[in-house]
């Protein structure tokens, strides 16, 4: 990663800790992007080696651990070198197991209550209503921020914008009454819609930024893609069926998909074999979806954070008693004590 600080477990429990940047993500890129030597395998093999070559020096019990990405790279990797770490802590992880994981959709149609649901999904056909009008603010907003549209069309980028607002509301912990009236001023409307979706995701610099994140997800991670039914004669440039993917691949190219067999490996030795982890979502957070769920018989924790999101779900926002839950596992699966408060 590109970011260097403290995490929240390195800091309670007073380890050292080692950051790495994924390949092919920040500055840890090749000359020439040839994205075949980009997948899961090659990417636990190099933590295997970092982890085989500091470890002469730093003797004691490791812990992997990463948020999102990072915390799906902590499970594919413990699948991996189930040997090199005495305990994994990945946050709000998805292990997605198709193109189109239907349990997203599932989630967005259950979570927080119906009549957020349901204003949820008025905000969406307000807007593509008044689609000429909100398409033109819109597109004045792009320009002050100098987007470009070229992968997507700006009337593709807007449809793919409305369509992700639930999953962007639900994944950051959106507040439900902080939804506007659907038949009030467009202005406010477009106002809250920018605030939790807008067009910058969709943008020519939004597919570059993401670009390897997608092809991962086009090849091997899997990912999700969006219902329509509800919006049909109100989408121009978007198709009804089938459901548009949210993945973007670089360039567009065509990729083979694995059919979700190494997710699917992952996730069954995981339930078979995943002792000494602790998996930490947030109940509002859209990804919790695809999240490994709670197995009784597994020597693991799992906490689903109740009002807690994709950037809130840590271990400072648990309770005291999870929070000594914590500290308690973690000293019985690294041998030693816990010193530090995991709330700061």
């Amino acid at each position: 990663r590109s970011i260097n600080y403290p995490s929240e477990l390195a800091t309670s429990i007073g380890a050292n800790q080692v950051i790495v940047e994924h390949r092919y993500y920040g500055e840890s890129v090749p000359d020439s992007m040839d994205y075949a030597y980009l997948n899961i395998t090659q990417a636990a093999q190099d933590l295997h080696r970092i982890r085989t070559v500091l470890g002469e020096y730093f003797t004691g019990p490791w812990v992997a651990s990463g948020i999102s990405k990072g915390g799906q790279t902590t499970i594919f990797y413990r699948y991996f070198f189930p040997e090199d770490v005495a305990a994994s802590v990945p946050y709000v992880a998805p292990v997605n197991l198709a193109l189109e994981d239907e349990r997203i959709y599932a989630f967005l149609n259950s979570v927080g209550s119906r009549k957020c649901r349901k204003n949820i999904e008025a905000i969406q056909r307000r807007i593509l209503t008044d689609y000429d009008e909100s398409l033109l603010r819109l597109r004045w907003h792009a320009k002050g921020q100098e987007l470009r549209f070229n992968y997507l069309s700006v009337e593709e980028a807007f449809e793919y914008a409305v369509l992700e607002y639930p999953f962007s509301f639900w994944q950051w912990g959106s507040d439900c009454d902080a939804i506007p009236d659907a038949d009030g001023p467009l202005d406010e409307v477009l106002d809250h819609f920018l605030d939790v979706s807008g067009l910058s995701f969709f943008s020519d610099d939004g597919m570059e930024n993401y670009a390897s994140h997608y092809y991962q997800c086009a090849v091997e991670y899997g990912y999700y893609s969006y219902e329509t039914e509800a919006f049909e004669g109100l989408l121009r440039a978007l198709p009804i069926s089938p459901h548009p993917s949210a993945i973007f691949t670089p360039e567009r190219m065509e990729v083979p998909y694995d059919g979700g067999e190494l997710a699917q490996n992952v996730y069954d030795w995981v339930q078979a074999n995943g002792d000494a982890f602790i998996y930490i979502n947030g109940a509002l957070d859209t990804w919790s979806a695809t999240a490994m769920p709670p197995n009784d018989a597994r020597d693991a924790l799992y906490y689903f954070l109740e009002d807690q999101s994709h950037g809130t779900a840590r271990i400072r926002n648990m309770t005291d008693e999870q929070q000594d839950e914590v500290k308690a596992n973690l000293e019985r699966w690294l041998g030693m004590p816990v010193t530090g408060s995991l709330a700061d």
